[in-house]
């Protein structure tokens, strides 16, 4: 309840722990009626209440609002805000403030906050057709996007046709209904065995009003339902229920998608995923105006000759660079070098970085579009990177085919234990970098796992060579440079998890299609994309799906591990850098972890400590140790003051900034204009930007944070889509053609090996609860159906058996073996 309204006293009253826990446990508490409980509920009902009386009637002045030569109410807000070709944006405020002052003088002011704002809100809510209210942030910024006349005019349009009120639109929908027929019989007989492959046909175009029908229907697979129901639901169920298609089945979201895919529109083999942070970010753009900070001499759309700051660039053209990373990465942010101190066990490591803001001013339109993204999205079935790849390529990526790269340069000088003694942070330039895979570091320093990954669809019989770039082969001469680097990360890791923090992960699957998929267009659900003619396909794509092994723990300092642990090297330079110069920067940070469940009885240092004991030298931890601690371990979070970062061992005063893939995060660019904002007026030069004050780094870091979050999201619900298809294609069926049976392959019908990862949760049906466990083989996460009351500890083995993958959730369920 917001204070504002119920005293904290007496909300806090309304419940107690004891109920709480009869909730949870799904059994009923027998109360007193003379419970204090009641009481404080009353009192909170009644203020409630009166706060509901008066915006009903504060909703009714506002409804007759708008007096005058304008349309009232809210159809003269939106007509107001509403643009012909791009959506928009107002604030509940607004809103209010606009019908208030009926004649157009400016009497009233409304703030946030308000009654009237409150008003005005509950009333734009109810109006999804019209107003569409920001899902990231709506208490802090009230903000509503108006969806545009073209939005608008389908809606309306497309409505009526298939209610009849609109002349000619019968034929319009016998017209769409008989295409779509006929689609779906040309799509029933296409053969799902085989090798992919586009089925040429004959079936006619879609219609300009035809599209408009398909546009809603892509609406409704977008649009979730979160705090407002979508008005295209009714309109969905009108037009494919005539069908008769889907038997039985609701005509929900999963069913519309089914029915795009079945007519052309979709390809079935796009998990949206990419198509989804997409239409995401243009909403968002909308909704926040897109609002650029600052002036900038050049044109919004011109990018930097790249020379601009060269002055103040230092010669690291001698280091010996090492760009460590995965055979197929095309994105290459960072290199290492290291430099020995003469007569002392201390050694300086510099991390080199890519500069993409040596071109890219903080104003330009791939800049600003990339604060919205926040970074590369990745999905099995391709990828979306942060900034075009032809300027990655080009020049930007470390390793490229130019005489001298320009870079940001963070160097930290490690003592013999591992502590930072002196830090640095320049602009460099570095020469031809020594490019290398991870697998060869860890074979020339014999770091490798000996077990070989394992592929539990079966291997393919025939693989495409996946895209690589040239790389070398690590020297005799480079050992001691690694060898040297291995050692520091070791310390300076067991140094940074000495006294808080751990690290711990659980084995993740990797899934490559070597098949080559259909282009789809950046965004599927923008209505310029939707394609006049359908597509088909025939067969499906093979995908190389592997487990590695992994330790439940770390234990081994590997290539991978040398990178990471001096990018965190590089990401300390750089905070203690913009904190020493006050420099506003994105910090990030996160607290100790916390109970889950307050009624534990446990103290909550007793709970950590115990945790802590159980870690190795190296800070690595069982996870089914984390997931047993009944501690919930907040996530990394973005903050403009410098907070601790528990999770990573760093309790220092320094803070940590994320600095070393500006390629592939908008975050770290940013970090670089503000600290390249530093380095220019320290030395008196002009920069064709102005550096970022506290509160815009603020409104930047959010919109950074949530694009970053989605981008997270949709990657694991991309694998999740995939998983959970190949899963299904094999609880039935035998081994598809380009697979051989494995000896480690799994039989589907049979029971295969399950770990509990979480207690029992949800609700319970038909006398059963769902319990959250992962499949060992598959490394992928299921729901166990147990019996009411029947508890397994978090970390039990048990032998499952697969008895649905649900495609239109990607979902897998099992039940205990027999």
């Amino acid at each position: 309840m917001p204070q504002s309204l119920v005293p904290a006293e007496v909300a806090s009253q309304c419940w107690s722990q004891e109920l709480l826990q009869s909730w949870k446990e799904g059994t009923e508490l027998n109360l007193d009626p003379l419970d204090p409980m009641f009481e404080a509920r009353r009192k909170a009902v009644r203020i409630l209440r009166k706060v509901m009386k008066e915006s009903e009637k504060m909703s009714g002045r506002l409804l007759g609002g708008g007096q005058g030569d304008r349309v009232g109410g809210l159809e003269g807000v939106w007509e107001e805000w509403a643009v012909e070709g791009e959506r928009g944006t107002v604030t509940a405020a607004e809103c209010a403030e606009w019908l208030l002052n009926g004649k157009g003088e400016k009497e009233v002011n409304v703030r946030n906050n308000t009654l009237p704002a409150y008003a005005a809100h509950a009333l734009m809510m109810a109006r999804p057709d019209l107003f569409l209210a920001d899902t990231g942030d709506m208490r802090e910024t009230g903000n509503f996007m108006v969806r545009s006349r073209d939005e608008r005019r389908r809606l309306t349009t497309v409505q009526g046709w298939y209610d009849g009120s609109i002349p000619g639109g019968k034929g319009i929908v016998e017209a769409f209904t008989k295409k779509a027929r006929d689609a779906l019989a040309f799509t029933t007989s296409l053969d799902t065995d085989g090798d992919l492959a586009e089925q040429p046909h004959t079936l006619p175009e879609w219609s300009d009003e035809e599209l408009d029908i398909i546009s809603l229907l892509l609406t409704r697979v977008y649009e979730v339902r979160s705090t407002q129901i979508s008005p295209t639901i009714p309109i969905s169920q009108s037009i494919i229920k005539p069908l008769n298609a889907y038997q039985g089945a609701p005509i929900n979201q999963d069913t519309v998608r089914r029915f795009l895919t079945d007519i052309g529109i979709l390809s079935p083999h796009d998990s949206l995923e990419r198509s989804r942070t997409a239409e995401s970010n243009s909403r968002l753009m909308a909704l926040q105006g897109v609002t650029i900070f600052g002036t900038t001499p050049v044109g919004n759309d011109d990018l930097l000759k790249g020379t601009e700051l060269d002055d103040l660039r230092q010669d690291f053209t001698h280091h010996k660079v090492f760009v460590m990373d995965d055979i197929t990465a095309s994105e290459l942010d960072d290199g290492i070098a290291i430099e020995r101190v003469e007569g002392s066990m201390d050694t300086w490591v510099h991390i080199h970085v890519a500069d993409p803001t040596r071109y890219l001013h903080p104003h330009h339109t791939i800049s600003t579009k990339a604060s919205f993204q926040g970074s590369s999205v990745y999905t099995p079935e391709g990828n979306r990177p942060l900034l075009p790849l032809d300027i990655i390529m080009k020049e930007l990526s470390l390793g490229a085919e130019v005489d001298r790269q320009g870079v940001m340069t963070f160097s930290a000088l490690v003592g013999e234990d591992g502590e930072v003694k002196d830090e640095k942070v320049a602009m460099g330039w570095i020469k031809a970098p020594r490019v290398v895979t991870y697998a060869s570091v860890n074979k020339a320093l014999s770091l490798s796992n000996d077990q070989p990954s394992t592929r539990p669809f079966g291997s393919l019989t025939t693989t495409r060579p996946r895209p690589t770039r040239n790389v070398s082969e690590p020297t005799q001469e480079d050992l001691n440079d690694l060898k040297a680097l291995h050692e520091i990360a070791i310390k300076h890791r067991k140094r940074r998890y000495a006294s808080a923090g751990f690290e711990w992960s659980l084995p993740q699957p990797s899934l490559h299609i070597t098949t080559p998929l259909p282009q789809v267009p950046e965004n599927v659900f923008a209505h310029s994309s939707i394609p006049r003619s359908s597509t088909f396909y025939s067969g499906q794509p093979l995908v190389d799906y592997s487990v590695h092994p992994t330790s439940t723990s770390t234990t081994t300092v590997t290539s991978q591990s040398i990178v990471a642990e001096c990018m965190i090297l590089a990401g300390k330079v750089a905070a203690s850098f913009c904190d020493k110069n006050n420099i506003p920067a994105p910090y990030r940070g996160s607290s100790a972890p916390a109970p889950i469940d307050s009624l534990s009885g446990t103290d909550n240092s007793a709970i950590l400590d115990t945790l802590l004991s159980k870690k190795n030298v190296l800070g690595g931890i069982d996870p089914y140790e984390i997931l047993k601690s009944n501690l919930f371990l907040p996530p990394g979070e973005f903050s403009t003051k410098i907070t601790p970062h528990w999770i990573m061992g760093l309790t220092g005063t320094n803070g940590y900034l994320r600095a070393t893939s500006p390629l592939r995060r908008y975050e770290d660019m940013l970090v670089h204009w503000q600290i390249k904002s530093h380095l220019a007026s320290s030395k008196g030069l002009s920069i064709p930007w102005s550096k970022f004050n506290e509160e815009e780094i603020g409104i930047l870091g959010k919109r950074n944070e949530i694009g970053q979050k989605a981008t997270k999201r949709a990657g694991l619900s991309a694998s999740d889509w995939w998983i959970t298809r190949m899963i299904k294609s094999r609880l039935h069926g035998p081994l598809p053609a380009g697979y051989e049976a494995t000896e480690d392959m799994l039989d589907f019908r049979a029971p295969v090996v399950a770990k509990v990862s979480g207690p029992v949760g949800g609700s319970v049906v038909d006398g059963m609860v769902a319990v959250p466990v992962r499949l060992e083989a598959l490394a992928c996460p299921a729901f166990l159906a147990l019996p009411k009351g029947k508890d397994i500890p978090i970390g039990e083995t048990v032998n499952v058996v697969i008895t649905e993958a649900d495609t239109d959730l990607s979902i897998i369920r099992v039940s205990l073996a027999s």
